[in-house]
């Protein structure tokens, strides 16, 4: 599980992340990686053949707001630069 920015707006993404590892059993195998980019770079660049990585939570959707409105961005976008 790699934990990451998802619109936190004005949120400390530290923060949202600390209350998901509560929910999270196994705590062992979980990294937090705020930047979301560099976390879809990381869970691509340790990907073994035959796994799945699965992102979740932006989509189709294209932008994030990390507090100060707006900005473009792309999950996609991410994903096709790494691969």
């Amino acid at each position: 599980i790699i934990l990451t920015a998802e619109d936190p707006r004005r949120e400390r993404v530290a923060d949202i992340n600390s209350e998901i590892m509560k929910g999270i059993l196994d705590t062992q195998k979980v990294h937090e990686i705020e930047d979301r980019e560099e976390a879809i770079r990381y869970a691509i660049s340790i990907a073994q053949p035959d796994d799945t990585v699965i992102i979740t939570g932006k989509g189709h959707e294209r932008s994030m707001n990390m507090g100060n409105g707006e900005v473009d961005w792309s999950d996609q976008a991410a994903v096709k630069r790494y691969i």
